[in-house]
């Protein structure tokens, strides 16, 4: 079994990869914008 601090280890690379996704999803929407402008 994990110990707590793994998972807690776990938990916080979690909710980097999370932040990750959520910025490179903004940045997609961003440059589909301007790429709609653009087309």
């Amino acid at each position: 079994m994990h110990s707590p601090f793994i998972k807690q280890a776990g938990s916080s690379m979690e909710a980097e990869q999370l932040n990750l996704i959520e910025n490179r999803l903004a940045d997609l929407g961003q440059r589909t914008t301007e790429l709609r402008r653009y087309l």
